[in-house]
């Protein structure tokens, strides 16, 4: 009313998710048997695009860190490159095997389910380098139960507030 906008011209959205469409799973046995995980393997998601903004790069270089303590863990990767094609996807392949983890990496591609992801997911990961707008994949997986982190960078910091920005790092910093 104060702006003088016409109330049919409006649309309110309450939630930047459809709830129905994420929920936390009673019991996640038999999801991570249909993706061929054993239940002592930690699962890390990533769910993007496949650009070099995404930090993609960052993460598997965390993620080979993680692997040198003899955590049993796997890197899944879902998305697409948009706009950098399949040179970056096959890059990102490239490192993942130049540091000895290419068996603990899998690149999914684009999937249309996420929610199955999320749910099978001991964290997902948003290491975006670019100031990433909102990040609505931390909020789906949290819908899911499952914890995200994100780098501190543009919209990211805003989902994960209070006891959430413990999960923050520094973008491109993959010890932090």
């Amino acid at each position: 009313d104060r702006l003088n906008i016409p109330r049919d011209k409006v649309s309110v959205v309450f939630n930047g998710i459809e709830p129905g469409r994420f929920a936390i799973p009673d019991d996640i046995s038999d999801l991570r048997r249909a993706w061929g995980l054993s239940p002592e393997e930690r699962v890390i998601s990533y769910v993007g695009r496949l650009e070099s903004e995404k930090g993609i790069e960052t993460l598997i270089r965390a993620f080979a860190l993680l692997r040198q303590s003899s955590l049993p863990a796997k890197l899944l990767i879902a998305g697409k490159s948009l706009f950098s094609g399949e040179d970056y996807a096959s890059h990102l392949e490239r490192l993942a095997d130049s540091l000895g983890i290419i068996d603990d990496v899998k690149f999914l591609g684009h999937i249309s389910n996420t929610q199955s992801l999320y749910q099978i997911s001991d964290v997902n990961v948003l290491p975006s380098l670019w100031l990433e707008a909102f990040g609505r994949v931390i909020i789906e997986a949290m819908a899911c139960g499952t914890p995200a982190i994100g780098s501190h960078s543009g919209g990211i910091p805003e989902i994960l507030t209070g006891e959430f920005s413990d999960w923050l790092f520094t973008p491109g910093d993959e010890l932090d």
